[in-house]
């Protein structure tokens, strides 16, 4: 009876590995937030880390970084010293997916909207959002 027990276990093992290989990568799902009711306000001014870096160069870096991990973590400048948090007049939206992807909309204008795509072709996308 134990050996029977013991191969029913590693038939149900093998048989959820086995749909787990079939299902492929983990994909993140988003629900589809509708982004035409904001205004886009891309922010280029150079005015965050001594003048080096605009609201839309943060969104790109931290888009590249968690393409570079293979993460989608807001925590994602814990990954590197070079990744910069960021700022705290805006809140960030973040997705991954296909192009243009959905984002959690976490305020009524967008300041900036970077994606970039991993090696294995995953699409990561960041927002800073402001509201009016």
């Amino acid at each position: 009876m134990r050996t029977f027990v013991l191969a029913v276990a590693l038939m149900a093992v093998v048989a959820a590995d086995a749909f787990a290989w079939r299902r492929g990568r983990r994909a993140y799902y988003y629900p589809t937030y509708s982004s035409s009711s904001l205004t886009y306000r891309i922010d280029t001014e150079k005015r965050f880390y001594a003048g080096r870096y605009s609201l839309q160069d943060l969104a790109m870096i931290r888009a590249k970084w968690m393409a570079h991990y293979g993460v989608m973590t807001h925590g994602i400048h814990g990954y590197h010293k070079n990744c910069p948090a960021w700022p705290g007049e805006v809140s960030e939206g973040i997705g991954c997916g296909g192009p243009k992807c959905s984002t959690c909309v976490t305020g009524s204008v967008c300041v900036a909207d970077a994606e970039w795509k991993s090696k294995s072709g995953m699409t990561y996308r960041v927002r800073f959002f402001k509201n009016r």
